[in-house]
């Protein structure tokens, strides 16, 4: 995770849901430390968090959500996310990582969300 250093959520959610095929947790794992290790590496321009389910519900689910200060914000960027990880790991090495990723995740599901401080508790710092 790469979280924004502000200490209010942002503005919009941009939420990935990744199912993760039975006895690929580990791989996956290693997977998304080679995407953040390529991301800090590049200075890629992106502020997420990793979250996953620990009980109840479907297995092996994984969420990434990336945070969005505006409608704005969800343009990619001029350098796009293949773009960046070619940069860090070569072309080749990309590919085999974006395959792998294919491989082993069943199905991805995409949302949007909206921080409401409203119907929110912020605990004092």
């Amino acid at each position: 995770s790469l979280p924004s250093a502000g200490t209010m959520p942002s503005k919009y959610g941009e939420v990935l849901t990744f199912n993760v095929k039975m006895g690929k947790t580990d791989e996956f794992m290693a997977d998304v430390k080679k995407i953040t290790d390529a991301i800090k590496k590049t200075n890629w321009p992106a502020h997420f968090t990793w979250h996953a389910l620990l009980h109840g519900g479907k297995g092996n689910v994984f969420v990434l959500v990336i945070e969005h200060s505006s409608y704005a914000d969800f343009e990619e960027p001029a350098k796009t996310f293949v773009m960046m990880l070619t940069e860090a790991m070569g072309k080749e090495a990309a590919m085999a990582l974006e395959n792998h990723l294919d491989a082993i995740t069943d199905s991805t599901e995409s949302q949007v969300i909206k921080f409401r401080q409203d119907l929110s508790y912020i605990p004092a710092m």
